[in-house]
C-alpha cells in the first residue's frame, strides 16, 4: 500500500507549526513568575480568595467582588490557589475576620503571598495559552499558516502584551478573549460553521465576564454582521431580503443569548440578583467613562489632575500605541497599506479581505469607544494589539512573497524566509532583551526608554522588587522599617523587614512621623513624574540616593538612607 507523502508531511508541518506557537505563546509567560509584582494583582488575590469563600459558603451574591467584574480572574486565581494548597479547599477560616487572604497564607500554610501569587499566574498562563491557540487555529483557516504563523510569534513576542499576560490581571485575558470572539465570528460569517459561531458566543460570555470593555463586542459584531449582510443581499439577487434580513436576525441574536448563558452560568452573583449586578456594572463603567482618574496623570509633559483633557484627550490611545507597539509591528502596518492599495495577491484572496477589513472595523470600533471615556491608561487599549499584529503579519507576508515573484532563482526562496525569519528575531528581542521586565519596553523609534519618561507615566510596580532585593542584603535587614511607595504589595512583597505605603494625597503629620521612624524612603518614578506627594518630593530634592534601579535606561526607584 503507498503511501500519501505529501500528506504526510503536511501533517508533520503542522504538528511542528502548532508546537512552535505553543512554546512562543507559554514559555515566555510560565518562566521567571516569582518577578516583579504590579500594584493590582494583591487585589485580585484578595478577590479570588473572597470568591471562593462564597462559593464555599454559598453565599453567590457575593461573588460579586468587583465591577470589572473580573470574574474569570478569580476562577484562575482561585484555581491556582486551590491546586497549589489542597487544603485550603478544606480550611474553615474567616477571610473575612481575618481581614486577608494572605493571613491564611502566612500562618496555617506557612507560604508566602508571593508564592501564592506565582500558583495564580501559573493558571492565567494556561488560560492564554489555550485561548490564543484556539485564535491561532481560527486564524489558519482565514488567512492560511504562514501569515498566522507570523501573526501570533508577533503577538507571542509583543512586550506589551506578553508584560500584561504575565500577571493575575484583566486587561490581557480581556484582549485574547476579544480576539479570540472576533475572529470566530468572522470565520462563521466567512464559513457557516455552526462550531465557529459556539466559539464566539463562548468567547464572548467570557469576555463579558472578564471586564466591561467586553461589551464593545456587541455594536463590533453587530456591524459584521450587517456588512455581510449587506454583501450577500446584492450578490444573491434571488433571494428575498426580508428572509436573508430573518437569518442573519436569528444567527446574530443566537449568538448573543449563548454569550449571555454563559456570563450568567458562570457567574453566581447573577443567579440571585442579576438586575442588580448589571446595573452595578453600568453605572462604574459610566462612572469611569465621566469622572476620570483619582489621582494626577502624567502625559506628553504635562500633569492632568484628573484626566486627560483638551487635544491630549483625542490623541492619547493613538500616541500611547505608537510608543508601545515595536518597529516589527508598526512598518508590518504600512507594509499591509502598501499591499493593500497596490492589490498584491495575498489580499484578493476573500478569507484575507473578509478578514483584514473585519480587523479593521474591531479596531476603530474599540477605539472609539474607549476614546470617549475620561479615564484613561495605555493598557486599556490593548485589545487592538493584536488585531494589529495580524495585520501587520499580513503586510510582511506580501511584502515576502512579492520578493520571492521579483528576485532571481537563487535568491527567490532563501531572502523572503530571512526576512520573516529576522522579523520574528527582532520582536522577540525587544521584549526578551529587558526580561522579565517587557513592561519596560518603550519602541526605539520614538527614543526607547531615554525619551518615554518625557512623555509617558512610567512604572507599574517593576523595579521596586529591585528595590527590596537590594534592602535585603543589608545587615539585619528583617528589622529595617522602610517608607515606600505603593500600596498592595510591588514592594512588601519581596522586602524582608517591616515596610509602609506613602499615599497619593497630602504628606499628612502621621506620614511625616513614619518618614522619621524609617530606615529607607523608596521614591518610585512616577512620584516625580507626578510630583506626589509635592511636600516629601520638596523635602527630599537636595538629597542624593544611595542607589537607584535603572531599567531599559530608565530610573524607576531611587533607595534613600534616612538620617538616624
Amino acid at each position: 500500500m503507498r503511501r500519501n507523502y505529501p500528506n504526510f508531511r503536511n501533517k508533520i508541518k503542522h504538528i511542528f507549526v502548532l508546537i512552535l506557537i505553543a512554546g512562543a505563546i507559554w514559555l515566555p509567560r510560565r518562566i521567571d513568575l516569582n518577578r516583579s509584582v504590579i500594584v493590582d494583582e494583591n487585589n485580585w488575590i484578595q478577590r479570588s480568595g473572597g470568591f471562593f469563600k462564597a462559593l464555599r459558603n454559598g453565599d453567590f451574591a457575593e461573588t460579586y467582588q468587583s465591577v470589572h467584574p473580573g470574574v474569570t480572574v478569580m476562577w484562575l486565581g482561585t484555581g491556582g490557589m486551590l491546586n497549589a494548597y489542597s487544603t485550603y479547599r478544606k480550611t474553615n477560616i474567616d477571610l473575612e475576620k481575618n481581614k486577608s487572604i494572605d493571613y491564611y497564607f502566612r500562618q496555617v500554610v506557612e507560604k508566602t503571598p508571593l508564592e501564592n501569587l506565582v500558583s495564580a499566574r501559573i493558571f492565567m498562563s494556561y488560560a492564554h495559552l489555550v485561548v490564543l491557540l484556539l485564535a491561532f487555529w481560527l486564524s489558519w483557516r482565514l488567512i492560511g499558516w504562514l501569515p498566522s504563523l507570523l501573526a501570533f510569534l508577533l503577538v507571542a513576542f509583543d512586550p506589551f502584551h506578553l508584560a500584561l499576560s504575565r500577571i493575575l490581571h484583566l486587561d490581557a485575558l480581556l484582549a485574547d478573549l476579544y480576539l479570540l470572539a472576533v475572529l470566530a465570528v468572522i470565520s462563521f460569517l466567512f464559513q457557516r460553521r455552526f462550531y465557529d459561531l459556539l466559539i464566539a458566543s463562548f468567547a464572548a460570555g467570557l469576555c463579558w465576564l472578564t471586564k466591561s470593555p467586553g461589551f464593545f463586542l456587541l455594536p463590533t459584531a453587530a456591524l459584521l454582521f450587517l456588512i455581510d449582510f449587506w454583501s450577500a443581499s446584492r450578490q444573491q439577487t434571488d433571494a428575498p431580503p426580508p428572509k436573508m434580513l430573518w437569518d442573519y436576525t436569528w444567527r446574530f441574536a443566537l449568538w448573543v443569548l449563548i454569550a449571555a448563558s454563559v456570563f450568567v452560568l458562570l457567574w453566581p452573583a447573577m443567579w440571585v440578583n442579576p438586575l442588580g449586578v448589571l446595573l452595578e456594572i453600568l453605572a462604574s463603567a459610566s462612572g469611569y467613562a465621566a469622572e476620570g482618574h483619582s489621582s494626577p496623570i502624567f502625559f506628553n509633559g504635562q500633569i492632568f489632575p484628573t484626566g486627560i483633557s483638551g487635544p491630549r484627550f483625542f490623541y492619547f490611545y493613538p500616541l500611547t500605541y505608537l510608543w508601545r507597539t515595536t518597529p516589527v509591528s508598526l512598518l508590518g502596518l504600512l507594509a499591509a497599506a502598501w499591499a493593500f492599495f497596490s492589490k498584491q495577491n495575498l489580499f484578493s484572496k476573500p478569507g484575507v479581505r473578509r478578514t483584514f477589513f473585519s480587523l479593521l472595523i474591531t479596531v476603530l470600533v474599540f477605539c472609539l469607544a474607549m476614546n470617549l471615556g475620561s479615564k484613561k491608561f495605555d493598557r486599556y487599549l490593548l485589545p487592538v494589539y493584536a488585531p494589529l499584529n495580524i495585520i501587520a503579519a499580513l503586510g510582511w507576508t506580501a511584502l515576502a512573497l512579492r520578493l520571492k515573484q521579483r528576485l532571481p532563482a537563487l535568491y527567490a526562496r532563501i531572502v523572503p524566509a530571512a526576512l520573516l525569519m529576522l522579523l520574528i528575531v527582532f520582536q522577540a528581542w525587544s521584549s526578551l532583551s529587558i526580561f522579565p521586565y517587557p513592561l519596560a519596553y518603550y519602541n526605539p523609534l520614538l527614543g526607547g526608554g531615554r525619551k518615554a519618561p518625557q512623555v509617558m507615566q512610567i512604572g507599574w510596580g517593576e523595579g521596586l522588587d529591585q528595590a527590596a532585593m537590594y534592602l535585603n542584603q543589608k545587615d539585619q535587614a528583617k528589622k529595617l522599617n522602610v517608607f515606600s511607595w505603593y500600596e498592595n504589595g510591588p514592594f512588601s512583597f519581596f522586602f524582608e523587614g517591616n515596610s509602609q505605603h506613602i499615599g497619593t494625597g497630602a504628606f499628612t503629620s502621621e506620614d511625616w512621623k513614619t518618614l522619621e521612624e524609617s530606615d529607607y524612603l523608596v521614591i518610585y518614578i512616577h512620584q516625580w513624574q507626578r510630583n506626589l506627594p509635592a511636600e516629601l518630593l520638596d523635602y527630599i530634592k537636595s538629597w542624593q540616593p544611595e542607589h537607584s534601579v535603572w531599567i531599559n535606561n530608565i530610573e524607576y526607584a531611587r533607595i534613600y538612607k534616612l538620617d538616624e
